[in-house]
């Protein structure tokens, strides 16, 4: 059972030290459909028997929890491929905008991004004051109606202004994901669950379908979704509770002991104290936003590549990126069944108690691969190897990135857990800024050094983090525990 005492209305007041294991695994719940609430809510006079209660979110049936993530990770996949279907037909687009700026085209393509740097910054705080409906619902409503205007935009300036609005929505499924991840399934289960949420991860196909399925999946996310997170769910069992003949507000939500101004200071501020006063934080933030830089490289740049290198013609390019997606899939599928039986095998060994660093070791193997398959494919290029050569090397590209990728994203959410989205938010911000940049400079690095030192020295520059997840290994723990590191947050 989880673990009650140490979360319950300290995690409301937003003043609860991270230390150790940060949150054990919280307390609260319920079902947001307020009928059913008034109903139960009075026979049950502790937060230990809402523990128990079958509407506690980590006691729903494992039908429900996957309903709720497939359905959130389903909602990435298509997001990104409505973002991104355009960009076929961007000198059509370009023209019908009466632009011959290659800069403005490329803005065109990435300035997305900039809602991915402004959403977690005010949505994070928002979905651990209100909870996560209260960002998931207005995200699915904020995308469709940016889509529509982008569709229908007149002018330029319109058409940027709603991408950047269609970003700061995507974010939002991003963000809230593996906040809802451990909102509901326990410490052993959440590596699966996480994968899921990440197959977004490997999009860049396009389908012009895409907009009606995410209208179809905003349909079923309002009869499918559900609040999750804790200590919003126990403010309404209290309310009602207290006063079982007044409606629900979300005045409710914000605690006694702090004025609302005090309370969204703490909220807002929350992600900056944890990426500036944990070090792992910054330095995790750091690592994955080199993995997305380099997978959007070759994200940028295979299908180009492989026109001039191989003389395929833009139909055949798609195939360029077979490697990637291969690699990609494989590993999502693999790693998080793998990681949750590591740390249910452990656990069982240390008496039901887990460690955040017990996710880490693939990270190793991880940031190995990586060097090696850019090394792969760049020398394969060069020499003008077969061409399922290269492609290959994507392969060991992509698992290196995943394994490096969602083993952050296990230990975020384990060693967080109810702040688990301004943790991920704050690494988010950093990802999202280099994400965009970095890839700018690849055709300038390949025209000057060529596929073979080009991509020697990105496996270069990537190779100081072997050390990095070596150190993580053998002292993270130490490094998270120790008095200097606890957060306040």
């Amino acid at each position: 059972m989880d673990k009650v005492a140490s979360t319950s209305m300290e995690d409301a007041t937003g003043d609860l030290s991270v230390p150790n294991n940060t949150q054990s695994d919280e307390t609260l719940n319920h079902d947001s459909r307020a009928p059913d609430i008034e109903a139960e809510a009075p026979a049950e006079d502790s937060i230990q028997s809402w523990v128990d209660s079958p509407k506690y979110p980590k006691n729903w049936s494992l039908t429900r929890k996957y309903a709720i993530i497939i359905l959130i990770g389903t909602t990435n996949i298509v997001s990104a491929m409505c973002a991104t279907a355009f960009e076929p037909a961007i000198g059509v687009i370009m023209q019908d905008f009466h632009s011959t700026s290659d800069a403005v085209s490329s803005l065109t393509v990435t300035i997305y991004v900039l809602g991915y740097v402004l959403g977690p910054l005010v949505l994070a705080p928002i979905s651990e004051l209100y909870g996560r409906m209260a960002v998931l619902a207005p995200a699915y409503a904020m995308f469709l109606i940016a889509l529509a205007v982008c569709g229908i935009s007149t002018a330029l300036s319109e058409f940027l202004v709603f991408r950047v609005i269609l970003g700061f929505a995507m974010i939002g499924f991003s963000i809230v994901g593996p906040g809802i991840v451990a909102d509901i399934m326990p410490e052993d289960q959440r590596g699966l669950a996480i994968s899921i949420l990440s197959s977004g991860f490997a999009v860049r196909y396009t389908d012009p379908f895409s907009t009606i399925k995410f209208g179809t999946f905003t349909i079923a996310a309002i009869f499918i979704m559900d609040e999750t997170y804790e200590r919003v769910l126990l403010e309404r069992r209290r309310a009602i509770q207290q006063h079982s003949h007044h409606r629900f507000s979300f005045s409710g939500l914000l605690t006694p002991s702090k004025s609302t101004r005090a309370a969204f200071a703490a909220a807002f501020q929350r992600p900056f104290k944890i990426f500036f006063q944990s070090p792992m934080v910054p330095l995790f933030a750091i690592f994955t936003s080199l993995l997305n830089s380099y997978i959007n490289i070759l994200f940028a740049t295979l299908g180009t590549v492989y026109e001039a290198q191989y003389s395929f013609t833009p139909g055949q390019s798609g195939l360029a990126y077979l490697g990637l997606t291969v690699g990609f899939v494989l590993t999502l599928y693999v790693i998080g069944p793998y990681s949750d039986r590591r740390v249910a095998a452990l656990s069982a060994q240390h008496d039901g108690n887990s460690k955040p660093e017990w996710r880490l070791p693939p990270l190793v193997l991880g940031s190995l691969l990586l060097p090696l398959g850019f090394l792969w494919y760049g020398w394969a290029l060069e020499q003008r190897t077969p061409w399922i050569v290269p492609i290959l090397g994507t392969v060991v590209a992509a698992i290196g990135t995943m394994l490096s990728y969602l083993p952050v994203q296990y230990y975020l959410v384990d060693c967080f857990t109810v702040y688990a989205a301004s943790a991920t938010g704050a690494v988010s911000v950093i990802r999202s800024i280099c994400t965009a940049l970095v890839p700018l400079a690849a055709n300038p690095l390949y025209d000057r050094l060529g596929y073979g030192w080009g991509n020697t020295l990105l496996a270069f520059i990537a190779l100081p983090f072997v050390g990095f997840a070596v150190f993580l290994l053998m002292c993270g723990e130490r490094v998270r525990t120790h008095p200097r590191w606890q957060l306040k947050i």
